[in-house]
C-alpha cells in the first residue's frame, strides 16, 4: 500500500496485492528434494536401529557363551579338587608319591585361575549389555535362550547381491545421489522467469482505478552458470562416493562370510554326540584314578583332552558369533532379512 502526498489536501493511495508464482515445474523439483531429505533421514534412522540390535546379540550371545564357559571351568575346578583330594589319601596311604599331589595342586590353581578369568569375561559382557539397553551396568541378568547359532548362510554371490540392495548406509548414498541430480534440475530451472500477478487500487479525490498485473522478471545477466556447476559437481561427488562405499561394503561383507562359513565348518566338527562321548570318557577316567585303575599319566591326559575340546568348541562358538555380527554389520541389516523365507 501506498498513500502518496499525505500532507496534503488530497488524499491519493494505492493498494496493490501482489503474488509470486513459481515457473512450473520449479515447485516440483524442490518438493522432491525436501522429499528426499526426509527418506534419507528415516533410512539413516533405520540403519543405526540395524546396527544396534545387531550389537545388542552380538553381547547376548557373547554373555550366554561366557556363562557356559564358567560352568565348564567350574566343573573343571570341581574334579581338579576331588583329584587333588585322591591324591593326598593315596599320599597318607603310602601308596601314592608327593609329586602326583603337588601336580594335582598345581591343576587346581590353574584351573582356578581359569574360572576367575572366564567370570571377569562374562561380568564384562553382560555389564557391556546391561549398559546398552539402558540398565545398571552391575544388575543381573537372565539368558531366555542359547546364542544364535544356527542360521542359513545363502551363496556367497548370492548374498553379496542382497545386501547391494538392502544396505542402509548404501541406500542414503544413493538417494543423496539422486538428490544431487535433482537440485541441478533445480538450479537450471531457476533460470527460467517466475510470475508475479496481482490487482491495485488507487485511490483518487474523484474516482477509483482498478489494475491487474502480470510482471515476468527476465535474469538476462544471472544465467546461474556457478550455481549449476557446483550442483554438478555435487551430484559427481556423491555417485563417486557411492560408488566407492559399494566396494567398501563388499570388501567387509566378503571377509565376514569368509569368516562366517569357516567358523560353522569349525563348529560343526565338534558334533554333540562328540562332545557326550568325551565327558563320559572324562568322568569314567576320573573315577579309575580315584579308583587306582587308571595312572596319573593316562588321567592327565584324558583331562588334558577333554577340556581342550571344550575351549575348542567355546572359542568356535564365540567366532562363529562374532564372525556374523561382523557380517550382520557389513550388510547394514539383519541376516535374517537377506535370507528368503523359503531358504529358511
Amino acid at each position: 500500500m501506498r498513500v502518496i502526498n499525505p500532507g496534503g489536501n488530497e488524499f491519493h493511495g494505492v493498494v496493490e496485492l501482489k503474488q509470486e508464482i513459481l515457473f512450473p515445474g520449479k515447485r516440483d523439483l524442490r518438493r522432491a528434494v525436501a522429499d528426499k531429505n526426509v527418506a534419507i533421514q528415516e533410512l539413516a534412522l533405520a540403519g543405526f536401529q540395524n546396527q544396534l540390535a545387531t550389537e545388542v546379540r552380538h553381547l547376548y550371545d557373547t554373555f550366554s557363551i561366557s556363562t557356559r564357559a564358567v560352568k565348564l571351568y567350574e566343573r573343571r575346578v570341581a574334579v581338579s579338587r576331588e583329584f587333588l583330594e585322591a591324591a593326598r589319601k593315596k599320599v597318607s596311604a603310602g601308596v601314592g608319591s608327593q609329586i602326583e599331589a603337588t601336580r594335582a595342586e598345581v591343576d587346581v590353581v590353574n584351573a582356578q585361575k581359569t574360572l576367575r578369568d572366564g567370570q571377569a569375561q562374562a561380568a564384562t559382557a553382560r555389564a557391556a549389555l546391561n549398559t546398552l539397553l539402558g540398565r545398571d551396568p552391575l544388575a543381573g541378568l537372565e539368558l531366555a535362550d542359547s546364542a544364535s547359532v544356527n542360521f542359513d548362510l545363502p551363496p556367497a554371490d548370492t548374498l553379496m547381491a542382497r545386501i547391494v540392495a538392502a544396505n542402509p548406509a548404501l541406500r542414503v548414498q544413493q538417494m543423496a545421489a539422486e538428490r544431487a541430480g535433482l537440485a541441478v534440475e533445480s538450479e537450471r530451472k531457476e533460470r527460467l522467469p517466475d510470475f508475479i500477478i496481482g490487482p491495485s487500487i488507487e485511490y483518487l479525490k474523484d474516482e477509483q482505478t482498478y489494475d491487474f498485473s502480470i510482471a515476468f522478471p527476465l535474469p538476462l545477466w544471472d544465467h546461474r552458470s556457478g550455481e549449476i556447476a557446483a550442483a554438478t559437481a555435487e551430484k559427481d561427488r556423491a555417485l563417486a562416493e557411492h560408488d566407492k562405499l559399494k566396494q567398501e561394503i563388499l570388501r567387509d561383507a566378503g571377509a565376514a562370510y569368509e569368516s562366517t562359513a569357516a567358523a560353522r565348518e569349525a563348529l560343526s566338527l565338534i558334533t554333540p554326540d562328540l562332545r557326550a562321548r568325551l565327558v563320559t570318557a572324562m568322568d569314567e577316567s576320573a573315577r579309575g584314578y580315584a579308583e587306582g585303575r587308571m595312572t596319573l599319566l593316562a588321567y592327565v591326559e584324558m583331562q588334558r583332552t577333554f577340556y581342550e575340546m571344550q575351549t575348542n568348541y567355546i572359542e568356535s562358538l564365540q567366532n562363529l558369533i562374532d564372525a556374523r555380527a561382523a557380517l550382520e554389520t557389513a550388510a547394514g541389516v539383519p541376516l535374517e532379512t537377506l535370507v528368503p523365507e523359503a531358504t529358511k
